[in-house]
């Protein structure tokens, strides 16, 4: 099954988009793979069920995804040894909330998401997975083998469909061996999106399993509106706004840190400054010492070395 994490902030859904928008929405039971025919995992007709708003195709979305969903190149993908485009929800999945009043949807940004993750993931759990098996069933892998010429197209032969077999098993089986427990089901309206990060970051990306807690503190979403004002956010107080009049500038100028934090040559990596000039020189912004625990503990998990900042950094009077 598709670990509870796999969709925890941007990151691929577990597969590239090709495959994504190639799939088939699940059926009932497995003993209607072979003789069953299904819509499109990706049309709307069928997410929108698990809460997602829709969106108009336009030519910045053009796969008519729902608000959040996007597609990003050279991700990396579990299972696959290159790098590939792929889908995944950007911060609007879960903070963008709908209204519909007398016949008429009032799109709320920044407002509370209605969807339900942890029923999405396992319902692409089951597509992929029925898709792999269908292709090991002869004379009966229609699934496959529709998914197969809807991927490949024009370059659809026996080698190719083969070769898509394999990596669709691989990705499959990486998928499988994530951590996937959940004590407490989320439902609708609401996440755990502290554990879900924390596996994402401390247990999924560092290959470190054995760092995953199981899902047990979902909450609702909240809106966003006011979250600058506050010196600590999340529900349990856990994570320290920078500090100073320009907390969203300050907090761009930690992302990218952040960001750069993941990539071997630190500081020095490819990720630029959003910010003229940064308040400290190294992989993660440091304040107060809460952010440098963070980052210690991603170093305990990664055994990456991190540079000491190289000023001191005072919370703005």
């Amino acid at each position: 099954m598709l670990g509870p994490t796999a969709l925890a902030l941007w990151v691929p859904v577990g597969a590239t988009d090709q495959l994504f928008l190639a799939l088939e929405e699940p059926v009932d039971s497995p003993f209607m793979v072979p003789f069953a025919k299904r819509e499109r995992f990706a049309d709307n007709r069928y997410l929108l069920r698990f809460g997602f708003i829709g969106a108009k195709k336009s030519p910045r979305n053009p796969d008519g995804l729902p608000i959040g969903f996007a597609i990003s190149p050279y991700q990396i993908i579990d299972g696959l040894s290159r790098k590939e485009t792929a889908v995944g929800m950007t911060c609007a999945a879960c903070h963008t909330g709908q209204l519909v009043f007398k016949g008429k949807r009032y799109i709320v940004e920044g407002g509370p998401a209605a969807t339900d993750l942890g029923q999405l993931t396992e319902a692409l759990a089951a597509a992929l997975g029925q898709t792999a098996l269908s292709e090991k069933l002869p004379f009966l892998d229609g699934r496959f083998d529709r998914f197969a010429r809807a991927v490949l197209q024009a370059e659809y032969t026996d080698i190719t469909r083969n070769r898509l077999a394999d990596e669709l098993d691989a990705v499959v089986k990486a998928l499988a061996a994530q951590p996937n427990g959940v004590a407490v089901t989320e439902g609708f309206t609401r996440l755990d999106a502290l554990n879900r990060i924390g596996n994402q970051v401390f247990a999924v990306d560092t290959k470190r399993y054995g760092n995953a807690v199981d899902v047990n503190a979902p909450v609702n979403y909240p809106h966003i509106w006011t979250a600058s004002w506050f010196s600590w956010v999340q529900y349990d107080g856990s994570i320290m706004q920078p500090p100073g009049a320009f907390n969203w500038l300050n907090l761009l100028s930690s992302v990218h840190d952040a960001r750069n934090a993941r990539s071997p040559e630190g500081a020095a990596g490819s990720v630029p400054s959003p910010l003229p000039n940064p308040k400290a020189k190294g992989n993660v912004s440091f304040v107060d010492g809460h952010a440098e625990q963070v980052t210690r503990r991603y170093a305990h998990a990664t055994k990456h070395t991190f540079p000491k900042p190289s000023v001191a950094i005072q919370p703005d009077p």
